[in-house]
């Protein structure tokens, strides 16, 4: 009877490993990383965590075409302090938009996207790829 239930608890305890809220990798402050989507990561000993939620439009200029703008992407990630709220915060590739938002002392940047678009060939959302930093938020002046 005990062999039973452990087999069926077997598959929610190794379920749990892979929650969002578990940090998959460890990375530094002011350092780049790069997540995969669902991918989350812990921010030093800063008790931040910013997890690749998804790409939520794309429209950059596809690399085998000639554009007349760049476009843009718009990725989504969430960002939590241990005891903070989380909050999701919409990062843009493109140079005329936000690339870097605040949260608790800390700027939130996206570095890059990949892979970059071909004419005709939608990315399935489990190919892209960010490549973030985190440093500390500087006071404007």
């Amino acid at each position: 009877m005990w062999q039973r239930l452990l087999i069926a608890l077997l598959p929610l305890v190794s379920g749990c490993a892979d929650s969002p809220t578990t940090p998959t990798k460890n990375v530094v402050l002011d350092e780049e990383f790069e997540l995969a989507p669902g991918e989350s990561a812990r921010i030093g000993a800063t008790n931040l965590t910013v997890v690749f939620d998804s790409v939520s439009a794309d429209s950059r200029c596809p690399v085998d075409v000639v554009c007349i703008w760049e476009g843009d992407a718009t990725v989504a990630v969430s960002v939590r302090q241990s005891s903070g709220e989380k909050a999701v915060l919409e990062l843009h590739t493109s140079a005329g938009s936000a690339r870097e938002k605040p949260y608790g002392g800390y700027m939130v940047r996206l570095v890059g996207l990949q892979p970059q678009p071909r004419q005709g060939i939608p990315i399935p959302a489990s190919d892209y790829r960010g490549r973030f930093e985190v440093v500390v938020e500087r006071p404007q002046s």
